[in-house]
């Protein structure tokens, strides 16, 4: 009996669920599960696609001012885009930018790889065997902490495992969100406190992560930081711009990824 109330109190759970999903275009809706798990780790998630509503009820209409300050406000020198996705835009919103304090000689330097292949031209697994060999190259060069970002966790996943398998690189620390145990602030303090010592992370560290910036040699970014078009939340955006007979590219899939790259 025990089991058959279990059972019923799980089917009044999904309908209460499906209810909630019905008819919600500002609301999207997913299944997430562990592939190395059993189905036990199955999670039902929801998020809204817009929060500007919610953030003029709970926080703009209660405050008397608010300070909004970031080095990665602007897309072409625009605050629109920020604005948007905060609901700013029927406020009275007082924008200002100011130049970098950080002296030319410190500024970090960016280099782009001449060699690696348009990835629509070749196969995934030829390009991150690619990518693998070309963080190789470039570690042994650096000797230092090198943080490498990636917009897809297969892609993590593969590259961490050609390195490590490669046997090259045996003198480093090889960390890895998803793979190496232990939460993203854990991983973080481990990278800190090795003088050579790679990590490989996925969107929690484009975003900003616990890492110590003046120990840190230098970051590598696998790819532009475009969400994947199978993310649920980025599918979702672009779905209701669509609707509303807008540019989902230029409007979302863009100038988020600009602001992911600063």
């Amino acid at each position: 009996i025990e089991d058959f109330a279990n059972c019923l109190y799980e089917f009044v759970e999904i309908e209460r669920f499906h209810q909630a999903s019905l008819n919600r275009e500002d609301m999207i809706f997913w299944a997430e599960t562990d592939d190395r798990k059993s189905i036990t780790s199955l999670a039902l998630l929801s998020q809204p696609l817009e929060v500007g509503k919610s953030l003029v009820e709970l926080l703009f209409t209660k405050k008397k001012g608010i300070l909004f300050i970031s080095n990665s406000l602007t897309v072409q020198d625009s605050f629109q885009y920020v604005k948007t996705q905060l609901g700013l835009n029927e406020f009275p919103v007082i924008e200002k930018k100011f130049t970098t304090s950080v002296s030319e000689e410190n500024r970090p330097n960016l280099y782009i790889l001449e060699d690696m292949p348009e990835i629509k031209d070749t196969n995934e697994e030829e390009y991150t065997e690619l990518v693998a060999s070309s963080i190789i190259s470039l570690a042994e060069s650096i000797k230092g902490r090198v943080l490498i970002l990636f917009t897809s966790h297969e892609m993590l996943k593969n590259t961490y495992f050609l390195i490590k398998e490669s046997g090259a690189l045996e003198d480093h620390l090889l960390l890895a969100q998803g793979i190496s145990s232990g939460s993203v602030h854990r991983l973080s303090r481990q990278f800190n406190r090795f003088s050579k010592a790679l990590l490989l992370g996925s969107y929690t560290f484009w975003e900003g992560a616990d890492i110590d910036r003046e120990l840190l040699s230098a970051v590598i970014m696998v790819r532009l930081p475009f969400t994947s078009p199978n993310n649920p939340i980025h599918r979702g955006k672009n779905r209701l711009i669509k609707n509303r007979n807008g540019n989902s590219f230029y409007e979302h899939s863009l100038p988020a990824a600009v602001i992911r790259f600063k």
